[in-house]
C-alpha cells in the first residue's frame, strides 16, 4: 500500500533527528578533551564528570540509532516501526513535558533567589531558560502528534491492511512505554555498576561495593519488569508495580530524612570540586531532578494500576496463543 505524506515526513524528521542525536553524543564523548570552557572572567565553567558525560552520550547514541532504524522500518511499512513511533512519541512527549515544566520552575527559582552564573546579565539568563523550555515544548508537541497519528486506523491500514487494522490492540501502548522505560533504566543502572558512583537509598548514601550491589540489584529487577511487560508475562506485573513503589518511596525519603539533602549536595561538591556559585546552581537543578525522579516513578505506577485488567487479559491471550 502507498505511504501517506505524514508517514514519509515522520521518517525524514526521525532520520534527521537521529543523525543530530548521534552527533551530539559524539560531542559529549570528545568534549572532555577540549579543555574546560571559560567564562568572560576566565573562571572555568564546572564540567560534567566523565561518568555523567558517558551516560548522556549513551542516551544520545541510543535514541539516535532507534530513530534511524525506526525510520527505515517506517519507509518499508513495517508494523513494528509504527508501534515504535507511537511509543517513541509518548516517551518524547513525556520527557520534553518534564523538561519544559522543570525549565520554567528552575528559571523562576533561580531568578527569585538571584542565582546565576558570573558575568551573565539577569535578562540573558531568563532568556536561556525560556528558550530551552520553548524548544522542549515543541518537541513535546511533536511527540503527542506521533503518538496520536500512528494510532489512527487510517495509518494502521497502511501497515496492516483493512482486516488486521480493525482488530483492537490487546496490549495498552502505555504499558509498552512503561516496559521500555524499565529496560532503559536497567541499562543505566548496569552502567553505574562499573563506576564508583554513590547510591542514595532512603535518604542515606551508600558507597563502594554496597553502591555497586544496589545498582546491580535495581538493574536486574528493572530488566525483569521491563522485558516481562513487553512479553506480556503476568508475573512481571507485580515486579513492575513493586519497582515503581520502591522508587517513589526512595525519592520521597530524601525529602523527609533529616540531613539527606545536605548529604547529597556535599557528595556532589566533593566529587566534582565545584565552586560555591556552581553549587548553588546545582542546588536549583537538584530540586528539578528530584521532582522528575518522583514523576518518573509515579506515572508508570498510575499506568500500571489503570491498565491492570487489560494487561492480565493480554497476558492470558499470549499464553493461550503460545500453547496452541
Amino acid at each position: 500500500m502507498k505511504r501517506s505524506a505524514g508517514v514519509t515526513a515522520s521518517a525524514v524528521i526521525s532520520t534527521i533527528g537521529g543523525c543530530c542525536s548521534i552527533l551530539l553524543g559524539g560531542l559529549m564523548v570528545f568534549s572532555p578533551f577540549g579543555g574546560p570552557l571559560k567564562r568572560p572572567s576566565n573562571q572555568p565553567v564546572p564540567p560534567l564528570s566523565p561518568v555523567e558525560l558517558g551516560i548522556v552520550a549513551i542516551f544520545f547514541f541510543g535514541f539516535g540509532v532507534w530513530g534511524i532504524v525506526s525510520a527505515i522500518g517506517l519507509l518499508r511499512l513495517r508494523n513494528w516501526a509504527r508501534i515504535s513511533f507511537a511509543s517513541y512519541g509518548v516517551l518524547l512527549a513525556f520527557f520534553c513535558a518534564l523538561s519544559t515544566a522543570s525549565g520554567v520552575s528552575l528559571m523562576a527559582l533561580a531568578i527569585s533567589r538571584n542565582i546565576q552564573p558570573n558575568d551573565v546579565p539577569p535578562g540573558l539568563y531568563a532568556v536561556e531558560f525560556a528558550l530551552f523550555a520553548a524548544i522542549a515544548f515543541l518537541f513535546a508537541a511533536l511527540g503527542v502528534f506521533w503518538a496520536i497519528y500512528f494510532s489512527r486506523k487510517s495509518v494502521k491500514i497502511q501497515f496492516l491492511g483493512e482486516a488486521l487494522a480493525s482488530v483492537p490492540r490487546a496490549m495498552p501502548i502505555g504499558l509498552t512505554v512503561v516496559g521500555w522505560l524499565f529496560v532503559v533504566g536497567a541499562a543505566v543502572a548496569a552502567i553505574m555498576t562499573f563506576f564508583s558512583l554513590p547510591l542514595f537509598l532512603f535518604g542515606f548514601s551508600l558507597h563502594g561495593w554496597l553502591a555497586r550491589l544496589g545498582h546491580l540489584a535495581w538493574s536486574i529487577a528493572a530488566l525483569i519488569a521491563g522485558v516481562g511487560l513487553l512479553k506480556k508475562r503476568a508475573k512481571a506485573y507485580p515486579v513492575a508495580v513493586g519497582c515503581s513503589v520502591f522508587g517513589l518511596m526512595n525519592w520521597a525519603a530524601i525529602f523527609v530524612t533529616p540531613g539527606a539533602m545536605n548529604q547529597l549536595l556535599e557528595t556532589i561538591q566533593e566529587a566534582s570540586g565545584h565552586s560555591a556559585t556552581a553549587l548553588h546552581l546545582r542546588t536549583v537543578a537538584l530540586w528539578g531532578h528530584l521532582l522528575i525522579g518522583m514523576i518518573m516513578n509515579l506515572v508508570p505506577l498510575l499506568l500500571l494500576l489503570a491498565n491492570r485488567k487489560a494487561f492480565l487479559a493480554a497476558s492470558r491471550m499470549e499464553l493461550k496463543d503460545s500453547a496452541c
